[in-house]
């Protein structure tokens, strides 16, 4: 159009869509391009958490192998990334797949925080990992004690996976010895929460952990190739295991259960376990196995992750008190608890 003799153009407007955000943590400056990376290693660039291309190929990735049969997912140093991130992957995978099972690696932390915000299901127990081998091996059970007061206080809001080993740290029977070794399996097995078993702790496989090039190799072993190729330092500590398996899956509301202690000494610990009551089934139902044994839809409550109130526990008739102790040897490490019947376990990782 004309305006006194001057032809003015109308604006262009043009339309405002931001640039789509790179799938990693690139930057550009005057000394040239660089990118994150994952607590040093540039082998391992770090993605953009904040991309929504990232959201979509972790979605991607995760209903892939869930397609092809697996039931449950580790997320693997989830201790790196903002809750929020899986907050927006995980109801998209539960929508195609509602019964999977999600833990995070988390070493420290508000893990109940963790847990609610992120929809995970569990979070890696490393407190009671730690105070399960040095409080035998210290001779000090006041830390054990502590620590399975928080571990209370966790089972109030989701049911946490419990280990004395995994891929990242020394053997158990390194570290404290065989003996030793049994015990720390022991509490593992006969307090609250989602026991796994490191793949050869149960021969007593040994290795230690190193901060080096490499220094993995030795807690990572290959497996044989046949069963008679095991490891030469297979000992007793694989019946012990089998039999706290073995207990554990009769009694399925140690899942859930928690501890009293009776008495707690620099050497001893004197503890009483204790099921919920029937009645406190609302304990965060988006996050565990529920006090039955049997395990919620938690696609259906993903939002609701650790957001349920909690509620007194009234708990049932107990069994006897049972000791852990430094002296304590393996046979006597295995105190029977009462049965109740059998129901569908929970999923170990």
């Amino acid at each position: 159009m004309w305006v006194s003799g001057i032809r003015a153009f109308r604006p262009h407007r043009r339309a405002t869509i931001p640039p789509p955000r790179p799938l990693f943590r690139i930057h550009r400056t005057e000394a040239g391009v660089h990118y994150d990376d994952f607590e040093g290693h540039q082998a391992l660039p770090a993605l953009n958490h904040e991309s929504p291309a990232v959201v979509d190929r972790v979605v991607d990735v995760m209903c892939h192998w869930l397609r092809r049969g697996a039931s449950a997912w580790r997320l693997d140093a989830a201790y790196a990334v903002k809750p929020e991130f899986w907050a927006q992957v995980l109801p998209r995978v539960r929508t195609e797949f509602p019964d999977t099972w999600f833990v995070g690696e988390v070493i420290h932390g508000d893990y109940p925080d963790i847990v609610r915000r992120s929809g995970m299901d569990a979070v890696t127990q490393y407190e009671l990992w730690k105070a399960a081998w040095s409080a035998p091996l210290e001779g000090n059970f006041f830390e054990l004690d502590w620590c399975l007061k928080r571990h209370n206080d966790f089972l109030g809001c989701f049911v946490p996976m419990t280990f004395i080993g995994n891929h990242d740290v020394t053997r158990i029977a390194s570290r404290i010895g065989n003996d030793k070794a049994a015990l720390a399996a022991t509490i593992l097995f006969t307090v609250g929460g989602i026991p796994s078993i490191y793949y050869g702790d149960e021969q007593a496989f040994q290795g230690i952990k190193t901060d080096r090039e490499g220094g993995d190799d030795e807690v990572r072993p290959a497996f044989p190739d046949t069963p008679a190729a095991l490891s030469p330092w297979a000992n007793p500590c694989a019946g012990s295991i089998i039999d706290l398996i073995g207990l554990r899956r009769r009694n399925p509301w140690l899942v859930n259960a928690t501890t009293t202690p009776i008495q707690v000494e620099k050497s001893h610990l004197r503890l009483r376990r204790q099921r919920p009551g029937r009645a406190a089934t609302e304990r965060c139902p988006a996050t565990g196995p529920q006090p039955d044994g049997r395990h919620p839809r938690r696609g259906r409550h993903a939002s609701a992750a650790c957001g349920g109130v909690r509620r007194k526990l009234e708990p049932e008739p107990e069994p006897e008190p049972w000791s852990q102790s430094q002296s304590q040897s393996q046979s006597q490490s295995q105190p029977e608890p009462e049965p109740e019947p059998e129901t569908e376990r929970p999923p170990t990782a």
